[in-house]
């Protein structure tokens, strides 16, 4: 599948991307900058614990 993506650095439309097989990273045909489109990124979420409290909760540790 392709995309079509706005280059946030010129505005210049790039057409015919394959930000699948690139992890979403793109270089603008205009200005030549390297461009990660976040939304096409394979992202894993990673629990964020603030207090040994948060520890305990998140491991089972009583």
């Amino acid at each position: 599948m392709t995309y079509q993506e706005k280059c946030p650095i010129c505005g210049t439309v790039n057409k015919d991307l394959n930000l699948d097989e690139t992890n979403g990273w793109f270089i603008c045909e205009k200005c030549g900058s390297e461009v990660n489109n976040l939304t096409h990124c394979k992202t894993v979420k990673i629990p964020f614990l603030k207090t040994d409290d948060d520890i305990k909760n998140y491991f089972g540790i009583t």
